[in-house]
C-alpha cells in the first residue's frame, strides 16, 4: 500500500470538511476581536484552572494574546504570554508542513 504523499491532492469528500473549518476558526477570531477578554464581564467559556485556582493558564494568555494581536498591540500580546508569540511562527511552519 502506498504511502500518501503530503503534496497530494485533497480529496474531494474533505473539501468541505476543510471549508468548514476555516469558516469556524473566522467566526471565533471575529469573535476574540470584537470582545475583550481582558474585561471580566466578557461572554466566554469559564477556564477550570482559574475558575479553580484563580491563576491563569497559557490559554488564559494566549486567548488574551491573540486579542491584543487583531488590535495591532505588540507589546501587550509579548506581555500576555510572550512564550507563545515567540513560537507561534513555528507553530504556523510546523502546521503547513
Amino acid at each position: 500500500m502506498p504511502i500518501p504523499s503530503l503534496l497530494s491532492p485533497v480529496r474531494p469528500r474533505r473539501v468541505p470538511a476543510v471549508g468548514a473549518a476555516l469558516v469556524a476558526g473566522a467566526a471565533a477570531l471575529a469573535y476574540v476581536r470584537a470582545v475583550d477578554p481582558h474585561d471580566g464581564t466578557a461572554v466566554l467559556p469559564r477556564c477550570p484552572l482559574h475558575w479553580a485556582t484563580g491563576l491563569h493558564c497559557p490559554g488564559c494568555g494566549g486567548l488574551r494574546m491573540t486579542h491584543d494581536l487583531l488590535h495591532g498591540d505588540l507589546a501587550a500580546a509579548f506581555a500576555d504570554n510572550a512564550v507563545l508569540l515567540l513560537l507561534a511562527p513555528l507553530l504556523v511552519v510546523l502546521l503547513a508542513m
